[in-house]
């Protein structure tokens, strides 16, 4: 799931703004991109120490099937 910082780019139907707290180690406020998925290659993802947590993933979920129409 792309992620970004720049709030201009994140739709609000597609997207899902992550704040920063103790508990998901994320070092600013951030939006995911439903609406910008695409396929990469495995060797360009990267592990981070960031989570999210499940009402965020079922959020997320549910964008990304609105923005690929299912």
């Amino acid at each position: 799931m792309p992620l970004t910082s720049d709030q201009n780019i994140a739709h609000p139907t597609f997207s899902q703004r992550i704040d920063p707290t103790s508990s998901n180690g994320a070092t600013r406020v951030s939006w995911t991109l439903a609406h910008h998925i695409t396929s990469v290659a495995k060797q360009r993802i990267t592990t981070t120490s960031s989570k999210i947590d499940e009402r965020q993933l079922q959020t997320i979920r549910e964008q990304v099937a609105l923005a690929i129409g299912t």
